[in-house]
């Protein structure tokens, strides 16, 4: 009993470390994904400006 009671704040400790650097994964994912569609948005609005730019010549 005294060996589960020594690790239970070790195994709390490891499940929050695990959980901080899973929130900060999702988060670092997350500003990846924004920065991709992001990327992908404005290169759709240059390409529509251009076009419209051209035809307007």
């Amino acid at each position: 009993m005294n060996k589960v009671s020594s690790i239970a704040p070790f195994l709390q400790f490891v499940c929050r470390v695990a959980k901080s650097q899973i929130v900060k994964d999702v988060s670092a994912l997350w500003a990846v994904a924004c920065f991709i569609l992001g990327m992908i948005y404005f290169s759709q609005v240059a390409t529509a400006l251009v076009l419209i730019v051209r035809a307007t010549r």
